[in-house]
């Protein structure tokens, strides 16, 4: 087969010297000529056309057995360079030896690429020494075998073919190995970890942490050493020695002072035979921001409202379309039986002696009152107007002991909502027409009430810009309307001292007469978490350092920066639930992440502790 597929590549090598200088657009002949091309390959396969097969002398040297192919050989004025690669298998008789076995890879030329992949056959081979030669219609391969064994061979090829008026001059090198060649780079891939930061901030890092760099390496043969580099503000590295074709490693090193900045890490993997791969580096940033000292638990829902019981020092979530209030004690995140409604749950406040806690019910018009002392509950109807279908929405109890509860289409928007009060001492319940459009309120109205239950605001939330309303416990009355709040809250908090209002990114006295507008510091987010401190002195905002989302705490007086720090775990700006909410405690920020879907899926709730 070996002498055919020679003759075809001599029968087919129709050029002229005239059409050589148009090789390129005579893609058809070129195509012939590369796939002739395909054949020889097997020019190397230590045989001869010859038929001999008598055993001549005698040699220490044992080819027998299985051997690694590698060949490249090509013309060079053609244009055309073919490269295989494959195994066969020898029988040695004396010095004569015959293979067989199977080849693959291509030649490609002007015309284009055409395949090699066929079984190999040889008839003949001669040693003499460490010396080979071979040949194949009359093209001579000559070498050197390598090692006592031996272990490998190699050497060179050339040869003339004509045909008609066109000379072809081959030449090119073969190897043989016992052991599998190693052709291709090794592979590394990085993984960088370990920073407090969760996995969606993973190219910032903070000084104080422990930076992982995870190198997974591979080789089509063995690998030797396996690491990694730094370089940028910071210049480091560090390897190992490995075996085997596959490997994981994992780096650790401390994030230090002098690595503030940017940085760029890349790993390497480099095989036995000395070949060495580099990543992409990654970008990496170090930050110098402080960790704050957190508790994390899960709320199984987006929490509707939360209020802080100081007697029992617990905290209650509401959790939005289930008839649970979640129970967290905020000194370490640990959680309590839930206590179970009769209703889905919405706003909650406690009684003013602290021991009921009262919970509007989101499906319908009324409000739980729960017996903290003996777990006994009740459940109190309002009689909100029928013409609409109105469930509970906010409620808040001010000092007076009345009961302010907001009657709303859950999901519309309007001025349809009323306002209800419930004296816990007569049990006499009020629709009120004293606040809003004679009565009439913004379904999207909060209630913020300050500590004491002195004053509790009514803000619309949903009316641009907002509308407020402040209701006196002392007169059981509102004041007049405030138009032209901020134009846009999500939430609105009292502070437990100080007398003051917070609504988005704006504080309020107890009047509703502003006090203080401060700058967002993430600019064009649109919205970020704010909370106004117990004192009602200072506020928290997000913020971010290096594109690390941290909380700060500010002064209202001026802005005054006091202190930042990073959240472990608080994907802040991957969730559209990200509230904030300072404790009457003092020592606690609430920090929520969750994502006020339509279905009440979990929240993940960090509490986290102030210094």
């Amino acid at each position: 087969m070996l002498c055919r597929s020679a003759r075809l590549y001599c029968a087919t090598l129709e050029l002229t010297p005239a059409r050589l200088g148009s090789i390129t657009s005579e893609t058809l002949i070129m195509r012939r000529l590369t796939a002739t091309l395909a054949f020889l390959p097997f020019l190397a396969l230590l045989a001869s056309c010859s038929d001999s097969t008598a055993p001549g002398g005698t040699t220490d040297l044992d080819v027998s057995g299985d051997w690694f192919w590698t060949e490249q050989l090509g013309d060079v004025a053609l244009g055309v360079q073919c490269a295989d690669t494959g195994t066969a298998n020898v029988s040695q008789d004396g010095t004569h030896f015959t293979a067989k076995g199977h080849v693959r890879g291509s030649c490609a030329g002007p015309g284009g690429v055409a395949p090699i992949d066929d079984s190999i056959h040889v008839t003949s081979g001669v040693l003499s020494g460490t010396d080979i030669r071979f040949s194949v219609d009359g093209c001579p391969y000559h070498g050197t075998s390598h090692g006592a064994a031996p272990d490998s061979a190699d050497g060179t090829m050339q040869c003339t073919v004509v045909q008609g008026s066109v000379t072809a001059h081959l030449s090119g090198t073969w190897h043989l190995r016992r052991t599998q060649p190693d052709h291709a780079l090794p592979t590394a891939t990085a993984a960088l970890s370990g920073s407090t930061a969760p996995a969606s901030y993973p190219d910032i890092v903070r000084v104080g942490d422990i930076l992982r760099v995870t190198v997974h390496a591979t080789d089509d043969s063995r690998l030797s050493w396996v690491g990694y580099t730094v370089a940028g503000t910071a210049t480091l590295q560090d390897s190992v020695p490995v075996t085997g074709a596959d490997t994981t490693v994992i780096f650790t090193l401390p994030v230090t002072a002098p690595m503030l900045g940017g940085l760029s890490v890349a790993s390497f993997a480099r095989d036995a035979v000395g070949k060495r791969n580099y990543t992409v580096p990654s970008a990496l940033t170090v930050v110098n921001v402080p960790a704050a000292i957190a508790d994390s638990v899960t709320l199984p829902g987006e929490v509707a409202d939360v209020v802080y019981d100081a007697k029992r020092n617990r905290v209650y979530f509401s959790i939005f379309l289930t008839n649970k209030v979640a129970v967290i004690n905020p000194a370490n995140g640990a959680a309590s039986a839930p206590i179970l409604l009769p209703g889905a749950a919405a706003g909650l406040d406690l009684s003013p002696s602290g021991d009921s806690l009262l919970v509007g019910l989101g499906d319908r018009s009324a409000f739980a009152v729960v017996n903290l002392l003996t777990g006994a509950i009740d459940t109190v109807h309002l009689a909100f107007d029928p013409g609409y279908p109105r469930v509970v929405g906010g409620l808040r109890v001010a000092a007076n002991g009345k009961v302010l509860v907001t009657g709303i289409i859950q999901g519309f928007a309007g001025i349809a909502g009323q306002l209800a009060t419930y004296d816990l001492t007569t049990h006499l319940a009020q629709i009120r027409t004293d606040v809003g459009d004679a009565g009439g309120i913004d379904f999207f109205t909060r209630l913020a009430r300050l500590g004491d239950g002195s004053r509790i605001a009514l803000v619309e939330t949903n009316v641009q810009p907002m509308d407020g309303f402040v209701y006196s416990s002392a007169g059981d009355s509102f004041g007049p309307a405030v138009p032209g709040l901020v134009a846009f809250a999500t939430e609105v908090q009292g502070s437990t001292t100080g007398g003051r209002f917070l609504a988005g990114h704006t504080v309020y006295n107890q009047d509703l007469t502003l006090v203080s507008t401060f700058v967002d510091p993430i600019a064009g987010a649109g919205f970020t978490p704010t909370a106004l401190s117990v004192d009602g002195g200072k506020y928290f905002v997000q913020g971010a350092l290096q594109g690390l989302p941290t909380y700060q705490r500010r002064t209202v007086a001026g802005g005054g920066l006091l202190d930042e720090a990073y959240v472990p775990g608080w994907k802040a700006n991957q969730v559209s639930d990200r509230r904030f909410l300072a404790l009457p405690d003092g020592q606690t920020l609430l920090v929520y992440e969750g994502s006020r879907s339509a279905i009440s899926a979990p929240t993940l709730l960090h509490l986290v502790h102030l210094p």
